[in-house]
């Protein structure tokens, strides 16, 4: 599908419902993920050494007694994690003497000096975040670039401004697609001497509503160019089920409106559990809708058939909702036709939640999972 036909349909939408979609691009509290430590819930690790740093990211000042309760894992576990973590420098252990004069007890805080980063691009931006063991904000950079002919000078300048005022990564994540972005990631990993992990927007926003949420299986469908879904699992391992042909892409004859998705093929083809090649099947029914309102009542439908039969296979804890084209008007219609009302979320959709949840990305599977 080309980009100048994309274009035409993006015009095309904002004309038709330019009331539906005046929320969209609106700042919607971007900077609370750059301060919300993940939240203090069960989250399975494969490494041991993963969950003892974790547990130290979580408090401060802690005791290997603390880390011990923390993680239910047997003290000689503890100490050997503890001192692999301090020789890769990801921990630091101090004393603190006890007031009634007994002998001072080790303290163990992660590193302040580490730094893991996040890249995304989206809507002709490449937006950069560096955040601590904790997963904390650092910094942020921003850089305007339309989809760039070479990519690893995009990212190497953008990087190259949140250098300056991050300490260096130990792991990065590229949320980004194109032909030549696995090169990048190749390339900035050895100039790093770091892991360098490529992943997508839906994938990232996974990450991001495990810090939120704090318990998984979580799963995510993004609502842009195309319909995109990712499961996120117990082990914080990925499955990308893929990108489906977007509903709201849909043309336009005379006064009607066809929508490229129905309920009936989504629960045929997710019932089958057959995700490969799906997306190009999907096409071959579409439904013809007489106005804009039945247009909006089809997408919603479609996109509730696709959360409810992802949860009927997947069993996901809670499913998000994102993109450009859900606004808080969209999602409750998509609510309201769900099954999952009480376990439908709405996800962020700006600039620097992705880049924060690339970010995550790769603090939980270059660093928690390393």
């Amino acid at each position: 599908m080309s980009k100048r036909f994309l274009k035409v349909v993006d015009f095309f939408i904002y004309s038709i419902f330019p009331s539906f979609f005046d929320n969209i691009g609106a700042e919607r509290g971007a900077g609370e993920w750059y301060t919300q430590r993940m939240k203090d819930r069960d989250l399975f690790l494969p490494s041991k050494v993963g969950q003892v740093l974790l547990a130290v990211s979580r408090g401060r000042d802690m005791t290997k007694l603390d880390i011990k309760n923390a993680t239910e894992l047997s003290m000689s576990t503890v100490l050997s994690a503890v001192e692999t973590l301090r020789k890769r420098e990801l921990l630091t252990v101090g004393t603190r003497t006890v007031v009634t004069g007994g002998k001072p007890h080790s303290v163990i805080n992660v590193a302040e000096n580490v730094a893991v980063y996040g890249v995304s691009y989206k809507a002709r931006g490449l937006t950069a975040v560096s955040i601590d063991l904790r997963g904390l904000g650092i910094a942020s950079a921003f850089l305007e670039v339309s989809e760039p002919a070479d990519p690893l000078i995009a990212v190497e300048k953008v990087l190259s401004d949140l250098r300056q005022r991050s300490p260096k990564p130990i792991a990065l994540t590229l949320a980004m697609n194109g032909t030549k972005v696995e090169e990048v990631a190749s390339i900035l990993g050895e100039k790093y001497g770091i892991p360098c992990f490529l992943t997508t927007n839906t994938a990232v926003t996974a990450y991001r509503a495990l810090w939120e949420y704090g318990e998984a299986p979580i799963c995510v469908i993004g609502v842009g160019n195309r319909v995109k879904c990712a499961y996120l699992s117990e082990g914080c391992r990925l499955i990308d089920v893929g990108a489906l042909p977007c509903p709201v892409m849909g043309t336009r004859e005379g006064s009607r409106y066809e929508d490229v998705l129905s309920v009936g093929k989504v629960r045929e083809r997710l019932g089958a559990k057959d995700f490969r090649d799906v997306y190009a099947a999907l096409q071959d029914r579409r439904r013809v809708c007489a106005n804009g309102t039945e247009y909006i009542t089809w997408l919603s439908r479609s996109v509730a058939a696709l959360a409810d039969t992802t949860a009927l296979y997947l069993a996901p804890r809670r499913t998000y909702l994102f993109g450009e084209y859900v606004t808080q008007d969209l999602f409750e219609k998509i609510r309201a036709e769900s099954t999952l009302a009480d376990t439908l979320r709405q996800a962020p959709a700006e600039r620097s939640d992705f880049a924060y949840g690339a970010a995550l990305h790769a603090l939980l599977q270059g660093v928690l999972n390393g």
